[in-house]
């Protein structure tokens, strides 16, 4: 989802979903590793015959260049940093346990009130339904 822009940065990333954190990350470091190999194909190709080891000095154009490139890959490996503090922090397993068991509970204890609650509507029912029966011979016997 991140794209270079015409300058070689990237856009802002707008805030998202917790649960899209992952896909973010996902892209982000796949387009790291875009940069990566970009980059190392960019060194090679200006470093030509390795000028350094000849005693000559890269160009300037060449130097701004691997700069520009480098802030690049950096500003994406803070993005990703911000990414991974945006994951929730790993699951204790007990603790898992432990909340799954009270939420059983709670659970067990909302279907006993609502079999209640049913029980009662059931006899409210019955109770309309006799009070409609007798309107009605009521009526009837008019």
């Amino acid at each position: 989802m991140a794209q270079e822009q015409s300058d070689g940065s990237q856009p802002e990333q707008l805030s998202a979903p917790p649960l899209d954190v992952i896909t973010q990350l996902d892209d982000q470091v796949m387009f790291l590793t875009q940069q990566l190999f970009d980059n190392i194909g960019c060194l090679q190709r200006d470093g030509g015959d390795n000028p350094l080891a000849q005693g000559q000095q890269p160009s300037e154009e060449a130097v701004s260049d691997a700069q520009g490139r480098a802030e690049n890959v950096v500003e994406t490996v803070k993005l990703i940093d911000e990414l991974i503090g945006r994951l929730p922090p790993p699951v204790d397993k007990q603790e898992l346990k432990q909340k799954m068991s009270k939420l059983e509970q709670e659970r067990r204890g909302n279907i006993q009130q609502m079999e209640s609650l049913v029980v009662v509507a059931e006899e409210m029912r019955e109770q309309v339904r006799a009070a409609m029966l007798e309107i009605s011979n009521d009526r009837l016997n008019m």
